[in-house]
């Protein structure tokens, strides 16, 4: 494979007219890398580009959003700057495009072009382009005496980056780490951790986090995704979401609920607390309104507290596609103009959006298709299927530029949403003055909703008396709590002597109710016995008596089957039932079941209901 020339490049990535009338002869640097590095890892390196032009020694930089245009500032060898940004164009794991138009600063224009090529599986030949338009004689010297110093950091940086790849469990990005410590306030620190240490958590999961706040850099401790941070140091998710929510009580962190666009993604609004969260949102960038309802509307992050290191929301640059990676490609088009692409999209659903548009496409990669060619062109029915790894034409018929994005609709699996906390006991425990407010409902997608009542109690208040009769029930709800917490579910509420609980993974439920079936058996916890029943399903979050409360047809099912169970018996639905970890664990334990038909006033459909009956132990 040979090298692209400096005129074969620009056959592929021409100059835009408009820059080609300035009086200043323009500077073309073109560099070229072959590294023994795949080209998908090397995205995943190159994209982050905040971390890279940090680490290239690029100063910090400001912007600010008028009217639809964002416009930079930063300075360089005491040198003001000042720019619009153009859009960034990219295509995943293909190229990386930035254009900045400077009303202050070395050059009038600067391009920026990341091209990769992919030379085999685990090579790329990676091409580097800087194009100046300089501000005058002066500036282009200082230029000219600048490129080998340039071309040597981007040597440096790529030969590291090939370094790292090749290092076992490696994580794609560039590590960054203040040489001292941060924290000023040591002391505060100090008692912090020797509160939490009394804690029973992970003393180590602690002791790291500690390390991460005063040594972290900023770009990596103003939002700690916590569920991203367990994959890059390795440990069990759940251990350092815990070990966050105690720091956080500590006054170590603060919780942060962030409201994300559900196009681009990017973080609207930060709100320390739930309640103030609204029910709609806008988002400038990509000029449109949404509601905070859906699951993914909002992600809880954590932020270090100012009183233990002031954290300032950082830019090293504006687009930073690594952090949008569901977007595969972005670009903008001149009216009435078309291009053509091939972009690497493996088999899934994809979004076909335009800015400013309200209505979307679809796009369906499946292997079904013979064809891998798709004309995109903007129109009422835009629904395509195509094989993988298609060559997409995309036609611009306005007569406007417009910025076309190609979206992948799966969400990123590090987003920690409020559905995986409410699961938790510790959240409830920890953070019980957190309520929903009253105009917002937020979707939690699947959960297991499970609900346990005493058979029986007005019997046992009548024969015992209120106040044995209170300790025991009190004591029911602690055995309760403390096995929905082992399995890894919480309480959301409890209703007179009943308990409704929630679980993520379904088989903490069936887990749960085999156990307390056992101990409450009638003998052993002075004649309690409990009748239990679970659905698995769709549910909503709401504000129901200045709480978190679950609403929805799988919380009204779960509680209208439970009168088909009797004492120590457990009743569930088909649908509860089928889950793959619920059917392992009923066939691995050998549980013999009853099935039952049963119609829910007020539903139309007849449900399947399976019984757990009170003589299977």
């Amino acid at each position: 494979m040979t090298k692209l020339s400096l005129n074969e490049f620009f056959k592929i990535y021409p100059w835009e007219e408009k820059y080609n009338s300035s009086k200043y002869a323009r500077l073309d640097w073109l560099w070229t890398f072959d590294l023994e590095i795949s080209s998908e890892i090397l995205w995943s390196y190159v994209s982050d580009t905040s971390r890279l032009n940090q680490t290239m020694g690029l100063s910090e930089m400001n912007f600010e959003e008028k009217n639809g245009v964002l416009y930079g500032r930063s300075s360089n060898l005491g040198i003001a700057l000042e720019w619009i940004e153009i859009p960034w164009t990219w295509v995943y794991g293909k190229y990386l495009i930035s254009i900045r138009e400077y009303s202050k600063g070395f050059a009038s224009t600067v391009k920026a072009i990341y091209h990769f090529e992919k030379i085999s599986e685990k090579s790329t030949r990676f091409y580097v382009y800087l194009g100046w338009i300089p501000n005058g004689l002066f500036y282009r010297l200082l230029l000219l005496a600048s490129e080998k110093v340039i071309q040597k950091k981007y040597k440096t940086i790529l030969s590291e980056i090939e370094n790292l790849s090749k290092v076992k469990n490696f994580v794609p990005q560039l590590p960054i780490k203040e040489k001292e410590s941060k924290v000023e306030n040591k002391g505060t620190i100090y008692k912090i951790t020797e509160d939490l240490l009394q804690k029973n958590i992970s003393a180590d999961l602690i002791k790291r986090l500690i390390e991460h706040i005063e040594f972290g850099n900023e770009l990596d401790l103003y939002r700690i995704r916590v569920l991203e941070l367990a994959k890059i140091w390795n440990v069990n998710p759940r251990d350092l979401l815990l070990t966050c929510m105690y720091a956080t009580r500590a006054g170590l962190l603060t919780i942060s609920w962030d409201v994300i666009c559900p196009h681009c993604r990017g973080t609207r609004l930060e709100i320390g607390s739930l309640y103030e969260v609204p029910n709609k949102a806008n988002c400038d960038v990509c000029d449109v309104e949404f509601e905070n309802e859906s699951e993914n509307s909002i992600e809880i992050t954590f932020h270090v507290h100012p009183s233990i290191r002031n954290i300032a929301k950082v830019f090293y640059c504006s687009a930073e596609p690594a952090k949008k990676p569901h977007i595969k490609l972005q670009k903008y088009i001149a009216p009435n103009e078309a291009i053509e692409t091939e972009i690497e999209l493996g088999i899934g659903l994809y979004r076909l959006r335009t800015k400013g548009k309200e209505k979307t496409g679809v796009l369906q990669i499946t292997d079904v298709e013979t064809t891998n060619r798709v004309n995109w062109i903007l129109e009422d029915n835009q629904n395509y299927s195509s094989a993988p790894n298609p060559i997409i034409r995309i036609l611009n018929n306005e007569d406007k530029p417009l910025l076309f994005s190609i979206e992948q609709t799966s969400w990123d699996p590090y987003t920690l949403k409020p559905a995986y906390l409410f699961s938790l006991q510790e959240f409830h425990d920890l953070f019980s003055a957190e309520s929903i407010s009253s105009d917002l409902k937020l979707e939690l997608g699947l959960q297991t909703v499970f609900f346990t009542d005493i058979v029986g109690s007005s019997t046992l208040y009548e024969n015992q008396g209120d106040s044995k009769t209170f300790l025991q029930v009190k004591k029911h709800f602690e055995e309760i709590n403390k096995l929905v917490k082992e399995n890894e579910g919480a309480i959301i509420k409890t209703i007179g002597d009943a308990v409704m609980a929630a679980f993520p993974s379904p088989k903490g439920a069936i887990q749960t109710a085999i156990k307390l079936r056992e101990i409450f058996d009638g003998k052993k916890m002075n004649d309690i016995r409990l009748r239990m029943s679970m659905h698995y399903g769709q549910c909503i979050a709401v504000n129901l008596n200045s709480g978190i409360d679950y609403f929805g047809k799988t919380v009204n099912i779960a509680a209208k089957i439970q009168k088909l169970a009797g004492a120590s018996q457990v009743v569930f639905t088909k649908e509860y039932k089928e889950n793959p970890e619920v059917e392992f664990f009923l066939e691995s334990n050998k549980i013999p079941l009853e099935e039952l038909k049963y119609s829910i006033p007020g539903m139309k459909d007849e449900f399947t209901i399976f019984r757990i009956n009170a003589e299977v132990v």
